[in-house]
């Protein structure tokens, strides 16, 4: 992994006030386009965001992943996005990009392919990642690291355990952004943070290791708690 910046804060709320900051310098330059993360760590960031001054009309958000559910099914990263961020900030309807899950997986991915390549060729100035405590990223899991491989902007992917059909970005989205930022909290991902930030361990079979940027930049957010074995 190409050296990352790693900064420590003392909750979310500090975290997201220093995303709201990166947000600002981008917009400041520029539109923007954003991949945005589900899972709980991210909910709480948005709802801090929410309440922060920024323009919104310049960020044209799309999702990382997305499970296969109707939009106000509560599994639904959209419907989670759209509770803590969407339903308290002014932002164009065209800037919503969801991952339409009611939809059939493989021709919602062929979608959602075609519209990232038109809006922005596949290249986002900003990726939000969550971390698994498996490791995973988007919905990239353990042992399907060929996701990294595919030239695909997006493909289905299912999940290793539940066998629940998701759509993600691939690793060659991820790896073609501008700017990853890694958002994490809590303790329980101490251990798999230390490994895959210093390369020990365990660390080649993690799918967050394999984020690696060759002209953009990696930032990992982190509470006292999860850098708290670095």
């Amino acid at each position: 992994m190409k050296k990352a910046r790693i900064e420590v804060f003392k909750d979310p709320k500090e975290i997201a006030t220093y995303l709201s900051e990166l947000l600002i310098e981008l917009t400041n330059k520029s539109d923007i386009s954003m991949a945005l993360s589900g899972g709980s760590t991210p909910e709480k960031i948005y709802s801090h965001l929410a309440s922060i001054p920024i323009r919104w009309n310049k960020i044209h958000l799309f999702w990382g992943d997305e499970r296969m559910v109707p939009p106000y099914d509560p599994q639904s990263n959209f419907l989670m996005v759209k509770n803590s961020l969407l339903d308290h900030i002014i932002i164009p309807e065209i800037n919503i990009n969801r991952i339409q899950g009611e939809n059939n997986p493989i021709s919602e991915s062929d979608r959602y392919n075609e519209l990232i390549l038109n809006s922005n060729m596949g290249k986002f100035d900003l990726i939000l990642l969550g971390l698994g405590t498996d490791g995973h990223i988007a919905s990239i899991f353990p042992g399907n690291i060929n996701l990294f491989e595919t030239d695909k902007v997006c493909t289905p992917s299912i999940h290793p355990e539940s066998k629940q059909v998701r759509i993600s970005i691939t690793g060659k989205t991820i790896n073609s952004s501008a700017v990853i930022v890694f958002i994490v909290t809590g303790k329980s991902k101490s251990g798999i943070i230390n490994e895959i930030i210093n390369r020990k361990g365990d660390w080649q079979k993690y799918p967050a290791s394999y984020a690696n940027l060759k002209n953009g930049e990696i930032i990992w957010l982190l509470d006292t708690e999860a850098a708290s074995q670095l």
